[in-house]
């Protein structure tokens, strides 16, 4: 079983420096904030977005209500 990281490993993080090789002899070079909000975000949503697509066109009842059904807990009646 693995331990999990102690908080004060993700300290300065978003700062961090981080290096991935790309195929053609590239480097995406970027600090953690990038990586998260420019790289791992879109894929992230680019994936459940196609996940979606391929239920609904295989006929899964799947609606923005179901996307979105976290959104719920926000939403408050107006007096």
């Amino acid at each position: 079983m693995r331990k999990a990281s102690p908080g004060a490993a993700y300290a300065g993080a978003e700062d961090r420096i981080i290096e991935l090789p790309m195929p053609d002899r590239r480097m995406l070079s970027v600090n953690g904030l990038q990586l998260i909000r420019d790289w791992m975000l879109p894929n992230f949503y680019f994936h459940v977005v196609t996940t979606y697509d391929i239920l609904r066109q295989n006929g899964v009842d799947l609606g923005k209500r179901d996307y979105l059904a976290h959104a719920a807990a926000y939403i408050r009646k107006l007096p």
